[in-house]
């Protein structure tokens, strides 16, 4: 019997302390939860003030309509004039990010200063709150430039952490999410698909294995056949990985395309058997990579199978178990386009 135990998701507020911008956790009541280091030092400096849990983020910013008709801001009757409070407030009910607004905080010293605030749904222990993230507000172009980039690095970054994470429970398997989001993005291009799509398909692929973390770690380095028990626990990490990544808003669909990735098209797949397009076209894609970077990747309890059994196999599956137009794709990448896997960067 194993005796390794799984690694429990990342708090909220553990999440929290990875940002490098200023970011704070809110209630549904608008009450502040909780905050990291960048957030407080950003406030004090805005409004000369220190936060304090139960705090309005109105109130802590020095919002200029914070305590209208008398009441403190962000309570049942508050001041309806906030936009970070009704941005809010449409996330919670909508499930979804939003972005784009703007708060203007007088500081002590008489000087105004915007705030770019992005806020999106996150569970928090107690019921659904807000994650906000809080940047001065730059209305040069390309000083929003800059800050789109600095924030796709940080995006990148902390991708790379957790796919470190995944891959430090099963070394066997060491670079495999980086190579299958690198072929998977590559054959969403060669479909044509949207930039949005691509975009989500490449991280998805980078966290496709992301519910390994709930998988003991001797089982996922186990060199021999796994026991119908021990396989139930492997397969459960598609719907554990989808359950992780249920907060994030960003990409749309993301966790959808991380918990569909084992579906088949002829419904023998795993979790729920979906079939034919009942499985989203961005984890169809992400199989097909998925599947083939496996079958070209030593194993401890196999070797690895030459291109030519992967292509032939690829095709014996087309319309199958695997997407056909991914399948034809995939191939023209490999036999037209001479395709290879990257290699591993670090």
């Amino acid at each position: 019997m194993s005796t390794s135990q799984p690694h429990p998701p990342a708090s909220p507020r553990a999440l929290l302390a990875l940002l490098p911008v200023p970011a704070v956790l809110i209630a549904e009541d608008w009450s502040l939860r909780h905050w990291n280091q960048p957030a407080a030092t950003l406030v004090a400096a805005a409004s000369g003030r220190r936060l304090q849990v139960g705090d309005s983020i109105g109130e802590a910013l020095g919002c200029e309509h914070a305590g209208e008709q008398g009441e403190d801001c962000g309570r049942a009757s508050a001041c309806r004039r906030c936009p970070a409070r009704t941005k809010s407030l449409e996330a919670l009910a909508a499930g979804t990010q939003s972005t784009g607004v703007v708060l203007d905080i007088i500081s002590p010293s008489g000087v105004r200063q915007g705030y770019q605030l992005s806020v999106g749904p996150i569970a928090l222990a107690d019921g659904p709150g807000v994650l906000m993230t809080i940047v001065e507000h730059q209305r040069d172009e390309q000083h929003v430039r800059d800050t789109v980039r600095r924030l796709r690095r940080l995006l990148g970054g902390c991708v790379e952490a957790i796919t470190r994470a995944v891959e430090m429970g099963d070394p066997a398997t060491a670079g495999h999410q980086r190579r299958v989001s690198d072929l998977a993005r590559s054959i969403a291009t060669e479909l044509g698909l949207s930039a949005r799509q691509v975009d989500a398909i490449r991280l998805a692929a980078m966290l496709h294995d992301i519910g390994k973390l709930a998988v003991p770690s001797d089982i996922l380095t186990k060199p021999a056949a796994l026991t119908p028990a021990q396989m139930a626990l492997v397969r459960n990490h598609a719907p554990a990985g989808a359950e992780i990544l249920a907060p994030i808003a960003y990409p749309e669909g993301l966790s959808s395309i991380v918990g569909q990735h084992h579906e088949r098209g002829d419904g023998s797949g795993y979790p729920a058997g979906l079939r034919g397009d009942a499985i989203c076209v961005e984890a169809r894609i992400l199989a097909v990579a998925d599947v083939v970077e496996a079958m070209l990747s030593h194993r401890p309890y196999r070797p690895a199978h030459s291109l030519e059994a992967v292509l032939q196999e690829l095709k014996q599956q087309r319309g199958r178990q695997l997407d056909a137009r991914a399948v034809d794709a995939c191939i023209r990448l490999f036999e037209d386009r001479g395709y290879r896997f990257p290699e591993d960067p670090r």
